[in-house]
């Protein structure tokens, strides 16, 4: 399992923040963007800042090994809801989520499931 540095927000919309920048490898190349709170590098590295905020796992149970793939995810499709990335980039984020899942130690079954549940 990664290390990832986060605590509970309990905000309205946010459930989770991290205290600590979150390191995830995406596999997306040459789409280098950048926010105040997300970077997205040429190489596919995604770097997500201390104090980003977001809400877990919509519709399933947070776990341990959900939590970086969650906030890797929405970081993602906050990419493609700002036209950072374009919306065909939504297939790649989903299998990110599956990938960094189970690098996490979800068991495949699970993962996949949940990767159906986001596409």
């Amino acid at each position: 399992m990664r290390e990832i540095h986060y605590r509970r927000f309990n905000h309205k919309n946010y459930r989770f923040i991290l205290t600590a920048p979150l390191k995830l490898d995406t596999g997306i190349i040459g789409r280098a963007c950048k926010t105040d709170w997300i970077e997205l590098r040429n190489d596919g590295t995604l770097i997500i800042a201390d104090c980003y905020a977001w809400d877990g796992a919509t519709g399933a149970i947070n776990t341990e090994n959900s939590i970086a793939g969650s906030c890797g995810h929405d970081a993602l499709y906050q990419l493609i809801r700002l036209g950072l990335l374009p919306r065909t980039a939504r297939l790649k984020a989903d299998s990110n989520l599956r990938k960094w899942l189970i690098e996490d130690g979800m068991s495949e079954f699970r993962a996949g499931y949940w990767f159906v549940a986001v596409r």
